[in-house]
């Protein structure tokens, strides 16, 4: 499995080792997190930088979707065993099981994170609503969590596009961030927490372009990332689907 700069046509980051044939991926929302479905029925969870992954298991045949909830904590897969399951990502463990009739093909979350959608091999889409506990813990001045929604809102932005955020583009940050957790910031705090951002502009990913050693191809003169070491690809150790906690809210008032 390789992530691709569509600039350079690099394969700047390879994944796999024995982890198999892959059936599905999925990327979190907050651009930090890549999740594989396998044919083996395996969710491998990476960690991006040392190019390794913890696995969660549970479906008894293919993983055939991924979707992440707006939280970036919350994952749903689709299998042909007949289940979506929603995973809680920090802990590893299966909080739900949503049974189906006949093999699931595809799963997605809403933008608010109140439902979600299965396409099964019938031919229909079924809608689950996501029935969330609330989150009665003190909102505190600034949540580390949220920037990383920050640096990929920034990327967004135009090339050149270095300046304070314009009212319209806070609106729109503020719009996204509601669903992922954090619609309790307001204007003030944000503007803050961008200044430095907007100053630095150093995100995830360019540290993991930095990281990647490179060898220039022989046949196209291009360059190409080398797979990681045999210690990155050694087997990861399997998290057991388990009866966890109901998940929280991703939302806040």
């Amino acid at each position: 499995m390789c992530a691709w700069d569509l600039a350079t046509r690099e394969a700047v980051v390879v994944l796999g080792g024995d982890a198999g044939p892959v059936s599905a991926v999925a990327i979190g929302p907050d651009a930090r997190q890549v999740v594989s479905g396998h044919q083996d029925g395996a969710i491998r969870v990476w960690n991006l930088k040392l190019r390794s992954a913890r696995v969660l298991t549970a479906h008894t045949s293919e993983v055939a979707g991924l979707a992440f909830c707006p939280d970036a904590r919350h994952l749903l897969s689709a299998g042909k065993d007949r289940t979506v399951r929603l995973w809680d990502v920090v802990s590893g463990h299966c909080t739900r099981t949503f049974a189906h009739a006949v093999p699931v093909h595809a799963v997605c979350a809403s933008p608010d994170g109140t439902a979600f959608y299965s396409g099964g091999a019938d031919g229909v889409v079924r809608v689950f609503e996501l029935d969330w506990e609330p989150d009665d813990a003190a909102l505190p001045e600034w949540d580390a969590r949220a920037r990383p929604f920050l640096e990929v809102f920034l990327a967004r932005r135009r090339a050149g596009s270095t300046g304070p955020l314009a009212p319209a583009e806070m609106d729109a940050l503020l719009a996204e961030l509601r669903p992922s957790g954090f619609g309790w910031l307001t204007r003030e705090q944000l503007a803050r927490r961008l200044e430095p951002l907007l100053a630095q502009r150093t995100a995830f990913w360019d540290e993991i372009l930095r990281s990647v050693p490179r060898t220039r191809s022989k046949s196209r003169g291009r360059r190409r990332a080398r797979p990681g070491s045999a210690s990155s690809r050694a087997r990861a150790p399997s998290i057991p689907c388990a009866a966890g906690p109901r998940p929280r809210s991703p939302t806040r008032p």
